[in-house]
């Protein structure tokens, strides 16, 4: 008889190779160069994140640096006020590029990895961005208030007691400090150069007025996004903890079925055993009652 063992072998082989790369051919989509750009765009909006993470930097240190010092330096103002301008347009084309791969993630047939994929990512920018966002925005909400305060108690040094805010912004406004430093024993000197400080203060608290409000819309789309995705993240949260609880319960009942299993084995064996004994007690009877009754034994 011919040997089919070789035979069988190469069929198999052959069986199998085919069957691989049927399922390499379901994993992997027949194109993932667009995946491939997605990631590397969402790639340079981290880069641009790191950059604004870096500027929130410089820009604590330039605010500490101008709180510390009694002295207005018009340079330092300058420079804090261009890195403002920065942080802004910058965070302004951040936002725009992804809204841009949020748009082209939702196109992503779902469900498959190229979606999942994608939607991964769209969280974890979202969630950068606003963090940066919502970062800058306490740091210039606490800076003003503190410049306000210094604003008024420089004023105080000079001799003004009891001005409000209000009272003291509506004077700068109109360009006029006489109202204010009436018995104040100030040169004219004096008075320009109390002026020029408080005016400086005060335009620099404007001009962080303008930059928080024009990011305003931002922050505020990005605290409701992040607030629905916390309750996505919540529902996922549940969802594995139920998962979990299943699993669990399939562990038991996988343990209770092989405590089962292992009982019907011996059981079986247990039946097997006596039958086994009963066909040898028969056999013997049979054989005892043939050998009485026949001459044959």
């Amino acid at each position: 008889m011919k040997d089919r063992l070789n035979d069988l072998q190469a069929t198999f082989v052959k069986k199998s190779s085919i069957d691989d790369d049927q399922e390499t051919d379901r994993l992997i989509p027949e194109d993932w160069k667009e995946v491939d750009d997605f990631l590397a765009h969402v790639t340079k909006v981290n880069k641009c994140l790191e950059r604004l993470e870096a500027l929130l930097i410089s820009l604590k240190k330039h605010q500490n640096t101008i709180l510390s010092d009694p002295v207005v330096d018009q340079k330092c103002f300058q420079q804090f006020d261009e890195m403002n301008a920065t942080f802004c347009d910058e965070c302004k084309m951040v936002n725009k590029d992804v809204n841009a791969l949020d748009r082209d993630a939702e196109k992503a047939v779902a469900p498959s990895a190229e979606s999942r994929i994608k939607k991964s990512q769209m969280i974890t920018l979202k969630k950068r961005l606003s963090q940066v966002v919502t970062k800058y925005h306490s740091d210039q909400m606490e800076y003003q208030e503190k410049l306000k305060k210094i604003t008024l108690h420089t004023l105080e040094i000079k001799g003004f007691k009891d001005v409000t805010e209000d009272v003291v912004m509506a004077a700068i406004e109109s360009g006029d400090l006489s109202g204010l430093t009436k018995g104040l024993v100030l040169g004219e000197a004096g008075k320009k150069a109390l002026y020029e400080e408080v005016k400086t203060r005060r335009d620099e608290l404007r001009k962080l007025e303008d930059s928080v409000r024009e990011l305003h819309d931002l922050f505020h789309d990005l605290c409701l996004l992040v607030q629905s995705q916390g309750d996505m993240i919540d529902n996922i949260e549940a969802n594995v903890e139920a998962a979990g609880e299943y699993a669990n319960k399939a562990k038991a009942n996988v343990i209770g079925a092989r405590e089962l299993r292992r009982k019907a084995n011996k059981m079986k064996i247990f039946m097997c055993c006596g039958l086994t004994i009963l066909v040898i007690i028969l056999f013997i009877v049979l054989q005892g009652l043939v050998c009485h009754f026949t001459p044959i034994c």
